[in-house]
Formats: structure tokens, sequence, C-alpha cells
């Protein structure tokens, strides 16, 4: 079934909905961590939520190419680049195109061609959040050093091709490489606004952890400290970014006068806390999927 416009506008709005309310209540949180493990629930529910809105960006972009499009195959597929994101860089991104090739029927080219636009529209968002929060908190040097990944990120939407991995160009045909930008551009005003969602769940993730740590922070500070981490995520030079992420952090939470320390390890359990429980929704995830495979 063809994914709305519509749908994800509402489920973007509730979202937003949901940070205006996290904003005027923060105080609830740090109650929270008298209640020992409780605040996991709300906190694990962002993260299915996160992983759901993961597959409707999958779905949107290479829905068509996938042999059975289903929003659990996408959400696997998604699952799987999660997990790929950990392995060595370049061993990630063949394992991925691998992957998406042989359990979804997505030929490599085409996934990488479209993954560019998803990158690009991480790249935008990210910049334009970090562009429009900076200046409340004055923070000038981001504000600037956000409109060049701006510039990025335009740029790969506007010249795919020379972004494209030299083998890659070798056998994508240039009708081929047209019809997939279609497609890319077609997609990318719902990419935008997914990526929108996902950077809302990731900040409102971060305000609980920064929460429960006992640390008064403001959601203009942790959508500005995400912002920075996302940008910063396909600069990667460690499998999945260990240690890059925290330490981008860190700085940016320093420059907004909170403790580089205190912030490492916010984001570093964030980041475990993520895992384990997509760890553990992973296998139902998959076994879904299988299912509806041997069925259909």
């Amino acid at each position: 079934m063809k994914i709305k416009l519509f749908v994800v506008s509402f489920y973007f709005f509730f979202l937003l909905i949901i940070i205006i309310l996290v904003h005027k209540n923060i105080h609830l949180f740090s109650d929270l961590q008298l209640q020992r493990f409780v605040w996991l629930l709300p906190y694990s529910a962002l993260v299915i939520m996160q992983i759901f809105s993961f597959g409707l960006a999958n779905k949107a972009i290479y829905g068509r190419y996938m042999h059975n499009g289903s929003i659990i195959n996408n959400i696997r597929l998604a699952l799987a680049n999660t997990f790929g994101n950990y392995l060595p860089i370049s061993v990630g991104i063949i394992s991925k195109g691998i992957y998406a090739k042989k359990v979804s029927g997505v030929p490599y080219g085409t996934y990488v061609v479209l993954s560019i636009f998803q990158v690009s529209s991480v790249l935008l968002i990210s910049s334009i959040c970090s562009a429009a929060v900076a200046p409340l908190l004055s923070i000038w040097q981001i504000y600037i050093f956000s409109f060049g990944f701006m510039i990025i990120g335009f740029g790969m939407l506007a010249n795919i091709y020379n972004f494209l991995p030299q083998r890659i160009r070798h056998y994508l045909t240039k009708e081929t490489y047209f019809e997939l930008r279609s497609v890319g551009l077609k997609s990318y005003p719902l990419q935008l606004m997914l990526q929108g969602v996902l950077h809302i769940i990731n900040s409102i993730k971060l305000v609980m952890i920064f929460s429960v740590l006992g640390t008064k922070i403001s959601i203009w500070e942790v959508i500005l400290i995400y912002s920075a981490i996302s940008l910063t995520r396909y600069a990667s030079i460690t499998p999945g970014g260990f240690g890059i992420k925290e330490s981008i952090g860190g700085a940016v939470s320093k420059m907004v006068g909170s403790s580089f320390s205190l912030s490492f390890v916010a984001i570093t359990m964030d980041r475990i806390l993520d895992l384990i429980i997509t760890f553990f929704v992973s296998p139902i995830i998959f076994a879904h999927s299988n299912k509806s495979r041997n069925n259909g």
C-alpha cells in the first residue's frame, strides 16, 4: 500500500506535540529516576517508533524495487542497516547492499543511488535544525558550520552522479540513472519529513537520558547536540562512529554550558540502550518477515 503523505504528516505533528509537552514538563522526567527503571518503558516505546519510522523511510524510497515491499520487510532492511553500521565502513556498505539485493531484491546499484538521497535528507534536516536552534543559544560557530552542510546536502541532491562510487557508475546506464533520480526526487519531501520525525524521536530520547542522569538541559540544547551528531554521522572513521559521536556531542554540550563528560556518558548510554532494545525487537520482526515470505 502506497504511503500517503497526510498520514506521515499526522505522525510528524503528533511527535511535534510530544516534544512541546516534554519541553513544558521536563521536570517529570527527572522524577522518573526515583522510580528506578520505569522510565525505560517510554524510552523503549520511542525506540520502537524509531524503528517503524526507519521502515517507513525505506518503503518510501526502496519499496517499488523490492520483491515484497511490505512495511515489515522494510523494517527488516532498516534493522539490517542498523547493525551493518557497526561493521568496518567499507564492509558495512557492501554488506548492506548485498543484503538488500539478496533478501529484498533491490539491485546493488539502485540501493547505492537511492541511499545517497537518504544521506542528503539527513544532512539537510540536521543542518536546518542546527541553523534554527544555534542562534537561540548564541552558538554562532555551529550556525555558520550548518550552512556548509546545507550546501553539501543540496549539492548531493542536485548532482547525485558525482557522489556515486566509481564501480557503480561503470554499469549504471543513463536511462537507469535518470529513472532512479526521478524516484529519489519524488520521494524526497516524504524523506525529509520522516527524517524530521526521527530527529524529534532521538532528541526526546536524549532528553530522557540527560534527565535520568540528573542534568538540567533544555530541549533546544539537546536538538542542537543531536543535530551536530547527525551532521557528522557519515564522516565516522570507526564502526558505528564509536567515540566520534560521543566526542562531538560532548564538545557541543560544552559549548552550551553543560559537562563534556556527562554528555559523553549520556550519549553512550543512549547508544547502548537503543542497541539492546533493537536487538530484542529484531528477532520478532525477522520471524514475522520470514513467516510472511513463506506464506507468500
